[in-house]
């Protein structure tokens, strides 16, 4: 048997699920590997270190703090969302009043236009962005 095949029922070994021919194959290895029987200790110390391992209950101080920054975290979400909804109708309306109001020139009316179509354009592409790179971004579980 080569290193590598050892390795790969290193684990089985180390929790005593290998049965017969395996085990054997493994155990000759043994008798004659230094380098994987330091692996096997490694291992079995790895698995002594980790089963005397506990898992140690936050305060309630922690679960309260992490429950309020999960309600601003939605609440702040909500309202951008609101306010965003909000000023596009507003200035939709306005554009629609604008674009309907038969004292304004024509050449007037369609400079009003290209800026609010550059502008819905930039916000929109900002928002793209925003999404996208939330997706990715590696940091965004830290607290600033």
């Amino acid at each position: 048997m080569s290193c590598e095949e050892f390795e790969l029922l290193l684990n089985g070994y180390i929790d005593g699920e290998l049965k017969d021919p395996d085990l054997k194959r493994v155990e000759e290895h043994l008798a004659g590997c230094p380098h994987c029987r330091k692996l096997v200790r490694d291992y079995q110390r790895l698995k002594e270190v980790t089963a005397e391992m506990k898992f140690k209950n936050p305060p309630q101080e922690i679960w309260d703090s992490y429950w309020q920054r999960i309600f601003h975290r939605i609440t702040r979400g909500a309202g951008w969302v609101f306010f965003l909804v909000g000023a596009v109708a507003v200035a939709g309306f306005a554009v629609y009043e604008f674009a309907t109001d038969p004292a304004v020139e024509a050449l007037q009316k369609l400079i009003v236009f290209a800026i609010f179509v550059g502008l819905g354009l930039l916000l929109i592409s900002v928002i793209w962005e925003r999404v996208k790179a939330s997706k990715t971004d590696k940091y965004k579980e830290i607290e600033r």
